[in-house]
């Protein structure tokens, strides 16, 4: 279709899809990750700094045993960085890292209650989950608004992303606010600098 430039979601890419993105002659933003050896120019947020922050947020609020639970994280790989950035927080300080799962399905309101269910009867002695997106995490407080499980007496939940609903929810979700709009903005800026001869001078913006 010969477009005159391309906005990619995420950093990963197969070796022939890195290669077409290379060889496009057109620029290139990947948003919403950071890489560490961009196809062109990059706008994102290191996913394992955002979990590693999480953990230690929960942390320093007095929580010590806390899982991590995301969905088919072999394929959501932005959300598997944010589980290594937790674990490495959690062994930083000494805490357990084997409590949380990985759940056999799509990122859901239902998957992330039942996920919280299985979680306070398998480990009983959990006392904080972070899961990977706020739609698990919204998932698992009406979950326990069902069981009578009191948010935060005696469970924390926290999610991933800022969404809207995680305001709703009673209490209101704990989250990590990813700033789509202001990354899209920016990628959008950049390839207009772009287009128009200039040159880029922060190609990587983290």
């Amino acid at each position: 279709w010969f477009p005159e430039g391309i906005i990619v979601t995420g950093t990963h890419h197969s070796e022939n899809g890195r290669a077409i993105l290379e060889n496009s002659g057109i620029p290139v933003v990947e948003v919403m990750g950071l890489g560490d050896q961009p196809v062109d120019m990059n706008v994102g947020f290191s996913n394992f700094q955002a979990g590693y922050e999480m953990a230690g947020y929960l942390f320093d609020r007095g929580y010590r045993r806390i899982a991590f639970v995301g969905a088919l994280m072999d394929l959501d790989l932005r959300a598997a960085e944010r589980r290594d950035g937790c674990c490495a927080a959690l062994a930083e300080r000494g805490l357990p890292v084997n409590l949380g799962m990985d759940c056999p399905g799509r990122s859901a309101l239902r998957l992330g209650g039942e996920a919280i269910a299985r979680v306070l009867e398998q480990t009983p002695e959990v006392d904080a989950v972070f899961f990977a997106n706020d739609v698990l995490a919204v998932g698992a407080i009406l979950e326990c608004e069902r069981r009578g499980v009191e948010v935060p007496g005696r469970v924390a939940i926290a999610g991933f992303n800022g969404l809207d609903i995680g305001a709703e929810t009673n209490p209101a979700l704990t989250t990590v606010f990813s700033p789509r709009y202001k990354m899209g903005h920016m990628a959008a800026e950049m390839l207009m600098q772009r287009l128009a001869g200039e040159e880029v001078e922060n190609k990587v913006i983290d």
